[in-house]
């Protein structure tokens, strides 16, 4: 498929919004957001962020996490210290 048609329609854009309102009608945050790496998801990725305020530097493909300098050094570490482990290495 070609990659325009494998983005969000204009109704899944509307429904990704709405479904924003109601999360944060709800009073739901989120400090990350993590998505996979298909086209759809990353777009749903960016307009909840945009929705919750939540920084572009917060929203995070899934398999970053799976890249082989993270196996072992971020084993037993919680989600905040492993986010500023990576953040560190990715600023050397």
């Amino acid at each position: 498929k070609q990659a325009a048609l494998r983005g969000l329609t204009e109704q899944g854009r509307e429904q990704v919004r709405a479904a924003a309102e109601a999360l944060a009608a709800r009073g739901v945050t989120s400090p990350v957001i993590f998505y996979d790496n298909g086209a759809r998801a990353s777009q749903t990725a960016d307009i909840l962020a945009n929705s919750l305020s939540v920084p572009r530097r917060d929203v995070e493909p899934e398999f970053r996490w799976l890249e082989a300098r993270g196996l072992g050094a971020l084993d037993g570490t919680d989600l905040q210290a492993a986010t500023e482990y990576l953040h560190r290495i990715d600023a050397a």
